[in-house]
Order: C-alpha cells, then sequence, then structure tokens
C-alpha cells in the first residue's frame, strides 16, 4: 500500500529530498528511490521520514490554502 509513496527523506546537506517509497522492511528500514540525481538510493528508518503531497498540480501556493 505504501509503496510508491512520495515522502520526503532527511538528508544533512540537503535538509529533505523528495523520493518515493520502494520497500519497507520489516525492522522499519525504508528504500527511497530519489527523484535527486546525486542521490538515486536512500535507506532510513519509517519513523524519520514526512510525507509529501501525491498531485504536483494543484491550485494553491501551499497546504495553508487546501480545504
Amino acid at each position: 500500500m505504501m509503496e510508491k509513496q512520495k515522502v520526503w527523506v532527511p538528508d544533512p546537506v540537503e535538509g529533505f529530498i523528495l523520493g518515493k517509497i520502494e520497500d519497507i522492511g520489516h525492522d522499519g528500514q525504508t528504500v527511497i528511490i530519489t527523484e535527486d540525481m546525486k542521490h538515486s538510493r536512500v535507506t532510513c528508518n519509517l519513523e524519520n521520514i514526512y510525507y509529501a503531497e501525491q498531485h504536483d498540480q494543484k491550485d494553491a501556493e501551499d497546504n495553508c490554502k487546501i480545504c
């Protein structure tokens, strides 16, 4: 279900990198395929990722205006 979900992954240099969940292990380790060319694949704990909006095309400038 969560595979292909867009997420923000923490990065020590960039802050956060946008990617999609590829696999979630039984121990909570999650493999993320990033959209950043410098990082093709990142592994981190599921607790450290944040879900991103699924739709790239939207009418509001930010989440505050979406209701």
